[in-house]
């Protein structure tokens, strides 16, 4: 399961150190559909804010990940 911690290293790694979702997943031992999930996730809050205050984008990327339960 992946924590805020988690969340936040793969859109850091993505953005500031420019690295490829194939990349995070090996480093951090996940799946890349995980980290494209998170990075799609990104992307589609910073474009809904992309109007708004920078603190929101910044908020959203420190809230802890939402998980579906409902599969389980």
């Amino acid at each position: 399961m992946i924590n805020l911690i988690d969340k936040q290293k793969i859109i850091l790694e993505a953005i500031l150190e420019g690295k490829t979702q194939r990349q995070i997943a090996r480093e951090m031992k996940i799946s890349r559909t995980t980290v494209a999930r998170y990075l799609k996730n990104y992307e589609i809050s910073k474009s809904k804010l992309m109007g708004s205050d920078e603190p929101k984008i910044k908020e959203d990327i420190i809230c802890p990940p939402k998980y579906n339960i409902s599969n389980l």
